[in-house]
């Protein structure tokens, strides 16, 4: 029965094509609530809906060649028997208004019609912007092939899409007994339901897989699928990230596991800026370039089971560093932590407590996500040994994180951002904010100068500049209360210490070290008389 029944329905499609009205080069549609009973085919050229009403085409509609739909803002087009987009033709879908969809059963109701000996494969789908709702006829996907069809290839990158493939059939894919070809995600709000079949892949039953994807443009983006039965290799798109209510995050190729996790959940776009994210035999690494100007931003946790900070230090040179994560020392990370205690002027004395965050044993300690700390290295990098459970990145609140020394007018500052001291308000790194800090902020120098080695601490001037995950301290005229700070006019070289005093102190409270700065030479040392 069935060889016989597909070159019947096979004639009929020829014969309604032929008698059908041919719409070719553009055209544009006022939608005023008015029908169109034609079969219509649309063939190279864009295809206006405007107005603020509903055009209703009752027979289906064919594409011939490349043919852009522009759905204006206000307007729906009904489409009860859906768009037949065969083989080696184009459609692409744009605009804000709305395209509802269905069809008769074998038919896609975006994609390809009935199979039969000439082509089962539908053409190229193109969606870009709009309200796509679309439902399968059945044993045909709502977009892509229809009974026994493959899907082309889709490619969706923005708009909201809600696809529910008729029985037996994908809501983005393939039909019955057939596989999805190539399908890309890389924006929109997609939602795609299969009937026994992926939500996103293929058909029932298909026997072969295709290619499925996924990607976001914009933080607003999601894909929801039923699920995503029989696709071999399902895959993240390089340099995007997803999580789900699972908690757990999705790159690179997903496996078996995985994609049971997330059916039937919102994959989520993870959202950061500044660090990469891989996945290895030994689990998720998230990568910190520690030579990068690029602003880091985790405004959602992520966890990773390993994290890699690619900066280089000079050993017994004092650096800053501010992590986005909490971490618990193990004495191994290459060196020692302080967080910032005070300033205190003894006498003539400007003296800066930083105490070391563990004890002098095995310098252990605790580390606080966005908090700055003075970091005195004995290595040229950081080593971090991640616990079993991995460690949450986030950067909530922003960066500029400060730990404030309570009565007095200093402030130690981090920053997840580039800062370049500068008034000259036409370089790309200037901003009030921080063309009024110079001369009121100090820091580690990073880079040799005339006078000034690594390490020194200098007092900031025209021109310095600093990366993400760094650290300074500020004067600031008006006393600051715990945790807080408040700015205020800029500082006159007569109130700011010329000299200060940097002394290290152990988690027992017992002074380590002391080194001297001069503010005006930027010269500082921690020479051996004045260890302890």
């Amino acid at each position: 029965m069935k060889t016989k029944t597909i070159p019947r329905i096979a004639v009929t499609l020829l014969i309604q094509i032929m008698a059908s009205t041919a719409w070719a080069g553009d055209v544009n549609i006022t939608a005023d609530g008015q029908t169109i009973s034609d079969a219509t085919t649309w063939k190279n050229g864009v295809v206006s809906i405007t107005g603020n009403s509903t055009v209703t085409f009752s027979e289906r509609i064919t594409i011939s060649g490349t043919v852009t739909l522009n759905l204006g803002e206000g307007t729906t087009l009904t489409a009860p028997k859906g768009i037949e987009v065969d083989k080696g033709n184009t459609l692409t879908i744009e605009g804000n208004g709305a395209l509802n969809a269905t069809a008769d059963k074998f038919y896609a109701a975006i994609g390809r019609g009935f199979h039969d000996s000439t082509s089962g494969t539908s053409g190229t789908i193109n969606i870009n912007g709009g309200t796509v709702t679309a439902i399968g006829g059945r044993f045909a996907a709502a977009i892509g092939g229809g009974y026994e069809g493959v899907s082309g290839t889709i490619n969706i990158s923005g708009g909201t899409i809600v696809a529910t493939g008729g029985y037996c059939a994908a809501g983005i894919g393939g039909g019955t007994f057939a596989a999805c070809g190539v399908v890309n995600i890389s924006g929109g709000q997609v939602t795609a339901n299969g009937d026994r079949a992926s939500g996103i892949g293929p058909g029932y039953d298909a026997g072969t897989s295709g290619t499925v994807t996924l990607g976001w443009t914009n933080e607003s983006d999601g894909i929801l699928a039923s699920n995503y039965n029989d696709v071999e290799t399902p895959r993240v798109a390089d340099g995007k990230a997803f999580t789900a209510s699972t908690g757990n995050i999705y790159i690179g190729t997903l496996d078996d596991d995985q994609r049971a996790e997330f059916a039937g959940k919102t994959l989520k776009p993870v959202v950061c800026t500044g660090i990469s994210l891989t996945k290895e035999s030994q689990g998720l690494t998230a990568t910190i370039d520690g030579t990068s100007t690029a602003t880091i931003n985790i405004p959602t946790a992520v966890t990773v089971d390993n994290v890699t900070y690619n900066r280089t230090f000079t050993v017994g040179k004092a650096s800053t560093v501010m992590l986005p994560f909490n971490y618990t020392c193990t004495g191994n990370e290459g060196g020692t932590f302080y967080q910032f205690v005070g300033i205190e002027k003894d006498g003539n004395d400007w003296v800066a407590t930083m105490k070391a965050t563990g004890d002098d044993a095995n310098n252990a300690g605790t580390l606080t996500a966005n908090t700055p700390y003075l970091f005195l290295p004995t290595e040229t990098g950081i080593t971090f040994t991640i616990p079993n459970t991995g460690v949450s990145l986030c950067t909530a609140g922003g960066g500029d994180c400060m730990t404030a020394d309570a009565g007095s007018h200093w402030t130690f500052k981090g920053t997840y951002s580039y800062v370049k001291w500068t008034t000259d308000s036409s370089d790309d790194g200037y901003s009030a904010e921080h063309a009024a800090e110079i001369g009121r902020a100090y820091g580690f120098a990073g880079v040799e100068k005339t006078g000034i080695e690594v390490g020194d601490f200098v007092k900031v001037a025209e021109g310095a500049k600093i990366r993400p995950m760094c650290c300074y301290l500020l004067w600031n005229n008006e006393q600051n209360s715990a945790r807080s700070f408040t700015r205020g006019a800029a500082a006159t070289d007569e109130e700011l210490p010329q000299r200060i005093t940097v002394r290290l102190v152990g988690a027992n409270g017992q002074t380590t070290a002391i080194g001297t700065l001069d503010t005006k030479t930027g010269e500082m040392t921690f020479d051996s008389e004045a260890w302890y």
